[in-house]
């Protein structure tokens, strides 16, 4: 079932969820409740923001920045912070790198021209194509 229009996002904190579910922030159960969002998220079709791991350590930006790949690993499209010092860390995990950009691209472009052929599946660099990679290229270059 698909959520009222106006709902276009799942917003997670993990201080919150690991006072809701009377835990520490990146224990086990915390971090399982995030990616069940995640994965609710995705069935309906909304953007989650954010990740799986405090941010109240705002010095600790190494430990941050783990949080915030898995969070990006597991479908997120942003995230929060607390301090000026977290926002690179943000800004550069969820940015796309050009060879990422150029990947999606010749994905697509590979993948359009084998459908012209009558082709469902064609490949690039050794990796196999198909409309489930095509579409997450897609999705790439939406971002």
């Amino acid at each position: 079932q698909q959520p009222a229009s106006r709902l276009q996002a799942f917003f997670f904190g993990m201080e919150d969820m690991a006072l809701a579910l009377n835990c520490e922030p990146g224990t086990p159960l915390a971090i399982s409740a995030f990616f069940e969002l995640a994965i609710c998220a995705s069935r309906l079709g909304l953007q989650l923001l954010g990740y799986p791991c405090s941010i109240a350590d705002f010095q600790e930006l190494e430990k941050f920045r783990l949080g915030v790949t898995i969070g990006r690993d597991a479908g997120a499209v942003g995230g929060f912070c607390i301090h000026p010092d977290q926002v690179d860390v943000l800004n550069d995990v969820f940015d796309l790198t050009e060879d990422q950009k150029a990947t999606a691209r010749e994905t697509i472009d590979t993948f359009e021209k084998a459908l012209k052929q009558g082709k469902a599946v064609t490949s690039v660099n050794g990796k196999m194509i198909d409309w489930p990679i095509y579409k997450r290229a897609k999705k790439v270059l939406k971002k």
